[in-house]
């Protein structure tokens, strides 16, 4: 049975209030480029998708914005609620069109945030190694593993995370500094976290450790130190440390590459525990004795000394005397005819010690005579 048309005239507005009444207030809204909207789909095809955002016209998703967008329109269907955002005002057909690339975004990072406070693992896929860590794939936004949020299993062996699949919980997500950091080992070592608050409690900083290293930075490098509980390798625990640029070596350290490597295998001593983070402050250098102990009953004033010229600087020229133990040789005692070049050996005589300042005053032991001095 066919509906005749009503012959009731549609009675015409008279007022702001009756038109929105019989329109609807949406449908008289004027969207601008950069709106954020929302509506409901009502088609989709290869080419087009409309969303009715309760205007006069739908919404329209081109096919440009499908095509990069498949991964997450492949899931959706007629009727879902979506966001989306104006791209271009209304054309001559009235129609409005929209993006849902930066909605999706927004969604990802919304998504990383309830990760974040529920404490959620997800599955992310290494994409790079880069100095501190791996570059991951975390629901397509980039994500960054430190090489201290690493389980033990995975230290030195970092190149076989490159396309591998690995879960994650999030540890900082900040997406107005597009800042997502993750942790494997928070996953993994999950069961011996209990295990390792037990063993911070009885650690013997007297003790030598053995470790690994997991990551070096400009500031040191990072170590998983093995600490045994029971009888069996099965019974350690690793627990994660810092050996600051300080503590590598009793001489100053300027490229820590040239002391350590990832994946190498160190012993170390503990300084000291926060047992709050399970965090240790360790030492590489403090298994070998303190070069300046005991250096004036090593060498006595006036005596001479072999050395190896190490830096030159506009005021003097800092001599090697031994492994850890830089002397000064100002520039006054040095003759306006002699040239030092880094790595010469130079005879010089000790002047003054202050082992608890850590300063060696040396002169030049000249082979023969020079002119007079500066």
């Amino acid at each position: 049975m066919i509906k005749k048309p009503s012959s009731r005239v549609k009675k015409e507005p008279r007022s702001m209030d009756e038109l929105l009444s019989q329109v609807g207030e949406d449908s008289l809204r004027v969207f601008k480029k950069g709106d954020k909207v929302e509506g409901t789909i009502t088609l989709i095809t290869k080419k087009i998708i409309l969303v009715d955002i309760g205007t006069k016209t739908e919404g329209v998703i081109p096919e440009k914005e499908i095509k990069l967008s498949q991964d997450f329109i492949k899931n959706l269907q007629v009727g879902d609620h979506i966001q989306a955002y104006v791209v271009r005002e209304e054309d001559e057909k009235g129609q409005l069109l929209l993006s849902i690339r930066r909605a999706i975004i927004e969604h990802k990072w919304q998504k990383m945030e309830e990760y974040f406070e529920t404490g959620k693992s997800f599955e992310v896929t290494g994409q790079e190694l880069v100095k501190g860590g791996l570059l991951v794939n975390a629901l397509d936004l980039q994500g960054f593993i430190p090489a201290s949020q690493f389980s033990a299993k995975w230290a030195g062996h970092y190149q076989k995370l490159i396309g591998k699949k690995l879960q994650v919980k999030v540890i900082e997500v900040k997406p107005e500094l597009n800042r997502l950091v993750l942790s494997e080992k928070l996953v993994t070592e999950a069961p011996l976290e209990e295990k390792k608050k037990e063993i911070l409690d009885k650690l013997d900083l007297k003790k030598v450790y053995s470790g690994v290293i997991t990551g070096i930075v400009p500031f040191g490098a990072f170590v998983k130190v093995k600490v045994k509980k029971g009888k069996t390798d099965e019974d350690s625990v690793y627990l994660d440390g810092l050996v600051h640029i300080s503590e590598i070596a009793w001489e100053k350290v300027d490229r820590i590459e040239d002391y350590v490597k990832v994946g190498q295998d160190v012993k170390v001593k503990i300084i000291s525990v926060d047992k709050n983070t399970g965090k240790l402050q360790i030492s590489l250098k403090r298994l070998s004795q303190d070069p300046w102990k005991n250096l004036e009953k090593e060498y006595p004033i006036n005596s001479i000394v072999s050395g190896k010229v190490k830096k030159v600087e506009p005021f003097g020229a800092f001599i090697n005397i031994k492994p850890g133990v830089d002397a000064l040789l100002h520039i006054s005692k040095i003759p306006t005819d002699v040239v030092l070049r880094e790595g010469e050996k130079v005879q010089c005589y000790i002047e003054s010690i202050d082992s608890d300042h850590r300063r060696l005053s040396v002169g030049l032991v000249l082979a023969k005579p020079s002119m007079p001095y500066r």
